[in-house]
């Protein structure tokens, strides 16, 4: 490598830096290796200053994404029933009733849009992260947001001719969960996100939702369960509560508790109790 090319690499790998932190935090240099690893190689094979292989043109493969965090957040993930099973054109007006009932039941539980992030779309689900504020008291997500998003999606259901049911009725899994994740350019992760999503999807969870005519199953995490639902906050019943998942993420083993949200308060739909094998059950899965 000629020494104008060689100078110019180092000084731009040395003006990447990332930085993971907040308020309060260290900044931490973050870089690629494999990816500086493959720029060394390609120009240790004789790219000429300027070709489209050399580092300094290369640009944004050799970049560095910055990194926000650890970042504090509340976790709420929702999931549609049968998802797959619906053409594109009913996805569409399903999709529109899933964030126009959220936003309905984010309201209700004076859950401000300011105190979140923008929500991520998931597709057949969204994922909401809430940051913590005294404003927004953690149990809010759990009551009163999860009782009114199971009222509304009740009243929508009551409301389609028989006809439109079976393709247009709303029905979603929840999970609660909260913990620390990163953020960079493309959006945020981290264990935490995985573990929330590990809950959502768990096999005890879907059938929990195909065991009752509710609109709305509801699992939340050890972490949800033993700091927030124990304790009765905003009136919460623990005894409503079953422990009935058990994954694995990075290691570690997670425990989920399903709840389905009393349906007969809704005055829409009637709720049949769950399976006691089913309370029971401790399905493991590894990511």
């Amino acid at each position: 490598m000629n020494a104008p090319v060689h100078h110019a690499v180092h000084a731009a790998r040395a003006s990447r830096v990332g930085h993971i932190g907040g308020k309060g935090s260290k900044s931490l240099r973050v870089r690629p290796p494999a990816a500086e690893r493959c720029v060394s190689a390609r120009d240790r094979d004789g790219a000429p200053p300027g070709h489209a292989t050399s580092a300094v043109a290369r640009g944004w493969e050799d970049e560095t994404l910055p990194l926000c965090g650890p970042l504090h957040r509340s976790i709420l993930a929702l999931d549609l029933e049968s998802s797959s099973t619906r053409t594109d054109l009913v996805k569409v007006e399903l999709r529109n009733q899933l964030y126009l009932l959220l936003h309905r039941a984010m309201r209700a539980a004076g859950i401000d849009e300011r105190f979140c992030e923008p929500i991520e779309d998931r597709g057949d689900g969204v994922l909401v992260l809430v940051q913590p504020t005294d404003e927004v008291p953690r149990s809010r997500l759990l009551d009163p947001l999860i009782p009114v998003l199971a009222q509304l999606l009740g009243g929508y259901n009551a409301a389609l001719r028989p006809a439109d049911r079976p393709d247009h009725r709303l029905r979603m899994r929840a999970v609660v969960h909260a913990g620390d994740l990163l953020r960079d350019d493309h959006g945020p992760f981290g264990a935490e996100i995985d573990a929330a999503i590990r809950l959502l999807d768990a096999d005890a969870v879907r059938a929990a939702l195909r065991n009752t005519n509710a609109p709305l199953v509801l699992v939340v995490s050890q972490q949800i369960y033993e700091a927030t639902i124990v304790h009765g906050y905003s009136g919460l019943c623990p005894q409503s509560y079953q422990r009935a998942v058990e994954v694995n993420v990075c290691g570690l083993t997670r425990y989920g508790w399903i709840h389905v949200p009393d349906a007969e308060a809704s005055g829409h739909v009637q709720l049949h109790v769950l399976p006691e094998t089913l309370q029971r059950a401790e399905l493991r899965t590894t990511i």
